[in-house]
């Protein structure tokens, strides 16, 4: 009986450990999305630098913003990303093209079938008071997040 509550005891100090372990790999791959996400940004950036560079010899003449810095919006972003749209953390590019948003900028994007247009224009959409107007040829798609915004 004794050998049973000891085989129990470590089986529960492995159970606990195992969950620790997750929980941290969970917040490296995060962060390892973020480094991910920045190294983008930066190569885009020297990429544009380069060629202002050398379009205007040797005198930078592109100004970059930088929308992954930190705005007042943020919190109220991150609230409703996870608690209205169940969604843990941004995809690539999404916080820079959801800041530039917000900052009143008119913004094309351009991504892949499931790359996270949607939450790129409904965030704000939610987060600012007025109208949001989005130019898209999936109707299909429009209705069914329509459908999903007005259910929640």
């Amino acid at each position: 009986m004794e050998e049973e509550g000891g085989i129990e005891g470590e089986l529960l100090l492995v159970e606990a450990e195992l969950h620790d372990i997750q929980g941290q790999i969970k917040m490296l791959l995060d962060r390892q999305e973020e480094l991910y996400e920045r190294e983008s940004q930066l190569k885009a950036m020297l990429e544009v630098y380069k060629a202002s560079t050398v379009a205007t010899n040797n005198a930078p003449s592109v100004a970059m913003e930088d929308w992954s810095g930190s705005f007042s919006w943020d919190s109220q972003a991150e609230d409703i990303r996870f608690n209205v749209f169940g969604i843990s953390c941004y995809r690539q590019n999404q916080r820079e093209i959801i800041n530039a948003i917000m900052s009143g900028r008119d913004v094309l994007v351009i991504m892949a079938a499931g790359g996270g247009k949607s939450l790129c224009y409904q965030l704000p959409a939610v987060l600012r008071d007025g109208i949001t107007l989005v130019v898209s040829p999936l109707l299909s798609l429009i209705q069914d997040q329509v459908f999903k915004l007005t259910r929640s």
